[in-house]
Order: structure tokens, then sequence, then C-alpha cells
């Protein structure tokens, strides 16, 4: 074997592989190296060893550094590395396939590890792809597909990763939803399992005897995301796409020639930790950060006060009302001033109450247009934004009219409306259609044209968040181009969305998406995959006047950070002339800041004090990056009525310090203490209150984190943010 064979470009190695002259060969790499018999991942925070004999692939051996037991039980695996079904024949990682090779894989974002190539006799390929991250116990895979046969293949229940661990559903507890619910096993999960932790408080295998688990990230997309742990045996866990029995089951045709890779899943073990929480403030946030390649990290600047028009005004709006507020905005410091639903018309010019599909400028509204709107918007020092429903187009339009073959069709071949089942108005557009690019270059005009920030891109393209019936789902055209069949649109119907993302960035660098969960297709639903497309989601509607309201908004971010990135949570509708707004304020400051409100209604004492939480938002930005940073605050739980809930947003990178929150929702007690861990334990930090900057306390970072700080809060539902900095 001549070294060019042995470290040759991709392009040779295949070459050589398909002239069937490339045996598999040992050879070092940073953090994988590789006989004919193992594949041994290893970054020094974690050790993965797969053992490539007798015709099987799978995971022989998982530790960690200093933790005396193999997590995995190969000996209970009947599985292997993973598996899917092509054509109802089964294809996993122990028989029917043969290994062809290794080879080293690198990821934009830091990854290093390495693949492994396998065949089946009906001219499937597959590398199955390990990538490890510096320092972190984080091991990320993928499978790219190749159909190399001469007939079309459908590849469907595919499990990327899975699993046999060393102990069973006795010794487990599973947490779910976020990281966030504890089950018992069996459990098979749905589209809110973006990230779920396999917790065990002690094991009798080997001499630990120690806290340990997995945390179990998954980068799907929606409703096609599937977990399973201890179901069908008794330590099992499977990481993948949704199967055919489940809604929304997951399908994927390759012609021959054609590739596909598969969203990506990472596993995090962990040891020594009773809490399963602490995985989501270390490890995991800090994978998402660095690694997994999210927008907001990918951003120079990230908005920290937002306002929209939707609530209290909804479609009823103008050119007058846009200027007066916008003129109170500005006064209070917004960033972005966002212009919601009922700025548009249709070319038909029907009395429909809800046009769109066409979005032309209603001119009754806006007789000038949007442009003069938006330059005095600008003129102001915001950045105007818009909204746009990404699918969702009136039977009444010109759009509608003139592309029937755009629109989305039913399990009987007619339009349907896969928002709601009950409006009749309305048709959904297929993004496997050419409305995807007619609807980009909308949306590009709007934004060169009126120099748009921030558009917000609404409504079902899947399923929906209000319609629970699986059949009302994906498009069942036959001869839409981007999908073969229901159940392939079900999958590929993201894969267009995310594509209109990239584009749409491609042409402006600096455009902040916001993807609500209705467009994710199901209630308060973010995941990973569309952090990786778009900057925000807006995740909820939460009416209630603060305490409610700013109680829901914390229990809202509770339920999904710190597994996602909390800036990514655009929690509405909480109003500026609610009297309790400063609570909704501290509240928000755990996600993405945004009001929306009759900003005309706010008096001139409170606008000067909305403008010195918007100035000390910008502040901690400037200061600590606040925004991409959030962990739990020890002893501090899930917010509920009756007791305290808090957060903090420190940047655990520099120390350089950052900012707590603590609530009090009617508990008992007026007072409580709290530990600031995460800093440098030898640094000196000054406490002070916000937004005024008052003195608490100088302690070190030590004495944070051991002692702590005293906090009294009168009423029986308050709030109080602390900044923190290294002096």
């Amino acid at each position: 074997m001549t070294s060019d064979q042995q470290h040759g470009t991709p392009r040779a190695f295949f070459a050589l592989l398909a002239a069937g002259v490339l045996p598999l060969c040992a050879q070092a790499q940073p953090w994988a190296r590789w006989d004919d018999r193992q594949l041994e991942l290893d970054n020094g925070a974690v050790r993965r060893v797969i053992g490539l004999t007798d015709g099987a692939i799978r995971t022989e051996e998982l530790k960690l550094p200093g933790f005396d037991m193999n997590l995995v039980a190969p000996a209970y695996d009947d599985t292997g590395e993973f598996r899917f079904t092509v054509g109802g024949d089964i294809c996993a990682g122990i028989g029917g396939g043969s290994v062809q090779g290794c080879r080293r894989e690198t990821g934009p974002d830091g990854g290093d590890g390495a693949s492994i190539e396998v065949q089946w006799p009906n001219g499937l390929r597959a590398r199955v792809i390990y990538l490890l991250y510096p320092g972190l116990p984080v091991i990320r895979k993928r499978i790219a597909f190749h159909n190399a046969g001469t007939s079309d293949l459908a590849l469907e229940n595919l499990d990327v990763e899975t699993l046999a661990l060393s102990v069973g559903d006795t010794h487990g507890q599973i947490y779910t939803d976020y990281g966030r619910r504890m089950k018992i096993g069996p459990y098979i999960g749905d589209w809110q399992d973006s990230l779920a932790i396999l917790h065990f408080l002690s094991s009798d295998m080997g001499p630990a005897r120690a806290p340990w688990g997995i945390a179990c990230g998954n980068e799907a997309p929606g409703v096609t995301k599937r977990f399973t742990a201890f179901a069908g045996s008794g330590n099992r866990i499977n990481l993948g796409l949704t199967h055919v029995e489940q809604a929304y089951g997951f399908r994927k045709w390759l012609r021959p020639g054609e590739g596909w890779t598969s969203p990506a899943t990472f596993i995090a073990p962990y040891a020594w930790n009773a809490d399963p929480a602490a995985v989501l403030d270390g490890p995991v946030n800090d994978f998402v950060r660095r690694h997994m390649g999210i927008r907001l990290a990918r951003i120079e600047r990230r908005p920290t006060f937002v306002y929209n028009t939707w609530n209290p005004f909804r479609r009823d709006i103008d050119e007058k009302l846009i200027g007066e507020l916008a003129v109170c905005a500005a006064e209070m410091g917004v960033e972005e001033f966002i212009i919601d639903d009922g700025w548009q018309a249709n070319a038909t010019g029907s009395s429909d109450p809800h046009p769109i599909g066409d979005w032309l400028v209603d001119r009754r509204k806006f007789p000038r247009g949007l442009k003069p709107v938006f330059d005095h918007i600008r003129s102001l020092g915001m950045k105007p934004g818009l909204w746009f429903s990404l699918g969702a187009v009136s039977t009444t339009s010109e759009v509608a009219a003139r592309h029937p073959e755009w629109l989305a069709r039913d399990r009987h071949g007619a339009p349907v409306n896969l928002h709601s089942s009950l409006d009749r108005k309305r048709v959904t557009a297929c993004l496997g259609t050419g409305w995807r690019d007619h609807f980009r270059d909308i949306v590009l005009q709007m934004v060169r044209e009126n120099g748009l920030g921030y558009i917000k891109l609404d409504l079902a393209i899947v399923t929906s968040a209000y319609v629970h019936d699986a059949a009302v789902s994906g498009c069942h055209a036959t001869d839409h181009p981007g999908h073969r069949d229901g159940p392939e649109s079900c999958y590929t119907q993201y894969e267009r969305m995310w594509e209109l993302f990239d584009e749409l960035h491609a042409a402006a660098p600096d455009l902040f998406i916001d993807c609500t969960f209705e467009a994710m297709g199901k209630l308060q639903l973010v995941d990973y995959s569309m952090c990786q497309h778009a900057e925000g989601n807006w995740l909820s509607n939460f009416e209630e006047r603060s305490p409610i309201g700013g109680w829901r908004v914390r229990q809202m971010a509770w339920w999904r950070s710190p597994a996602m990135p909390a800036t990514a949570l655009i929690i509405g509708n909480q109003m500026l002339e609610d009297p309790e707004w400063e609570l909704s304020m501290q509240s928000l400051a755990g996600t993405l800041p945004i009001f929306l409100g009759d900003l005309r209604r706010v008096g001139a004492e409170q606008r000067h004090h909305v403008g010195l939480w918007a100035a000390w938002l910008k502040k901690m930005e400037r200061a600590h990056v606040c925004s991409l940073f959030r962990q739990d605050l020890p002893g501090f739980g899930e917010p509920r009525e009756g007791a305290w809930d808090g957060f903090a947003r420190l940047n655990t990178e520099t120390r350089s310090g950052g900012f707590v929150a603590v609530f009090r929702q009617h508990a008992r007690e007026g007072e409580r203490r709290v530990f600031v861990p995460a800093l440098d334990p030898e640094g000196t930090y000054l406490v002070t209150r916000a937004p005024e900057g008052a003195s608490v306390a100088t302690l070190s970072g030590r004495a944070l984190a051991e002692e702590g700080f005293a906090v009294a809060l009168i009423r029986p539902a308050d709030g109080a943010i602390f900044e923190i900095n290294r002096q």
C-alpha cells in the first residue's frame, strides 16, 4: 500500500474502492484510527470502539476517561450501528452489508473523525460518519447514502444511531421533551424529543457505582424525528427518523446515481453527576453553541429588543398607526420593528378579509406603499421587519388561479389547507414545486427594496399545530418535482424550507429569519434543524398579563432551554402597556426579548424606564455576548405557582460575567439565596441590580458558587435581575 493510496483524496479513495483494490488499512488520525478489525474514536473526553469483524458493525466499547465502566453491552446487540429498510428489506449493522473500508472525516465546525463504507447487494452504499469535537464527550453521527444500483430505492425506518446499553430499563430514568420530563421505559418519543437523557443514579456494573447517563440529540427536522429507549428490548436506544407505522412516517426515494445524507444525531455520555440537567448546561450547550452550526452563532449581531404589531392590532394596521408606533418604539430603545400580518393584498382585489399569496401591498392601508414606512423606521435607528406566510395562499389569489400545479394535494388529489381543516378560503402551496422559488424571489425583492433586517415566516407547510389527524399532512401529489409521494413530502418539505432559508441568507447575510412553530408543524415546536437554518422561532402566544404572563414566558423558556439556544426562543404576546410590564421584561430577558402592545398608551415615565432596560440589554450583549448562553440556577427548578424560579445567562467561555434572574411566584418565603456557578473561582466579581446598577456585593467566583448572595422580594409575585461583572 503506497502512501498516496493511504492518504489520498476522497475522490481517489472512492476510485480505488470502486475498482476493488483498496483493502482495509491502519491509519492514525487526531481522534480516529482503524484496521481490519475495528475503528477506534478517542478525543480524550470520550472513547468509542466499533467492531468490524464477521460482517458486523457494532459498538464494542463506549467509555469515559477515569470511569471504569463500559456503557454498552455488545453481547446483547443484534442490530449493530444502524438500521433501515429498503423495499421492505432490513439493512442493519449486523448482516447483509459488506464493509469496504474506513476513511477520515472532518466537519465544517471543528469536527474530526472517520467513516465506515458499507455496500449492499442491491447497489446501495452508505458512509456511516462519526465526528468528535475538542474537549467534549460528544459523538455526532450521520449516514451518507448513494444508490449505485440500477433501480429506484426507497429508504424507510431509518435509525441512524442504535446502542445496546450495559444496563436495562429497570435501572434508568428517561428525561424526554428537551430533557425536561422524567419517565420510565419503555419509551417511544415524538417531535419534541430533539434532546433526551438516559440517567442512571447508580450501577452494579463495575466498581464505579456512580451516577452516569447519556444525552441523546436528534437533528432531524420537525415531525420526522424519532427517539426510543428500552422499546422492544430492555437495553436499546435508537435515534433517527420516524418509522412507517408512526404518524408522519419517513421515506426517501433515491434514483440510480442519486445520494442523500441523513440528519445527524449525537450522544454525550457523562458521569459522577446526580443531576441530569448538568449535561445540558455543560457539554450539550457547548457543543450546540460551538460546533452545531446554528445560525445565531454565525451572525455577528443578534437583536436584544424587538417590537411586533400583532397584539392588539391583529390585521387592523395602516401607515398612520405604524408611523406613530415607530416613534414610540424608537424612544424606548427598540432595535427591530416588525410589521405583522395585515399589510398585504391580492391581485384580485376580492373582499377576502385575509388576502395572502400574491404579496402585494394593500394601498388602502398604505397608499404610498411600504418603502416610505420602512424608510421612516430606519430613520429612527431601527431595523424593519415583515410577516409572510410560507405556503398558505387564498383560493381567490392570482397565484392560485395561475398555478394550480403548485398547490399541495390531499390523499384524494384535491387542493388542501394543511393549516386549518375549517378554513375553505385558504389552501397550501407545496414547497416541492415552483412555488418555492417564486416565494423566495418575492421575499428577496421586499428585502432589497425596503432594507428589511427581519422576516417572520408563518403557517403550516407540512402539518398543522392545530389539526391532529396525521392523514392531513404532507403533499400527496405524484407529479411535484420535490417529492414522489406523501410520505416523502413530509421530510422533503422541511428540506425545501431549509434550502429557501439558506438562499435568503446567501442573498441577505444579515437577515434575521423568524420561523414560527406553526411552520414547524406542532405547538411550541423548535428544534436543532431549524436553528441551523433560521435565527429564531416564534414559539408561543401568551396574552395573559403578568404575573401570569411572565410566569408562562419563563415556564416555556425553561421547557425548551438550555437544550435549545435561548435567543432562538421568541415568546409573544406580552404587552408593554401592562401595569406589570417590568416583570414581563425580566422574564423575557431569558429568551429573545420581544414586546407587543399599543405603545401610544405608554406614558413618558414608563418609556424612559423601558429605555433603561433596552440599553442594559444591549450593554450585556456587548460585554458578555449573553445571547449565546443560558444556564439553570442551582436550586431553582421549573417555574410554578408557589415557588421561586430563576435562570442565568453567563459567558462560560470567557467567564467575564453576565446576569442572573430570580422570581418569586407567590412563594411563601420572601427571601432566597442565589448560587452562581461557572465563573472563575479566583476572579473577583461585582454584583449589581439591573438596570440601574445599585451595588449588591463584591465576591470571588468561588464565593458566588459556594456561598452565593441573598435576594429578598417583598411582593408575592416579583422578579429581579442581577448583573455580574469581573473586576
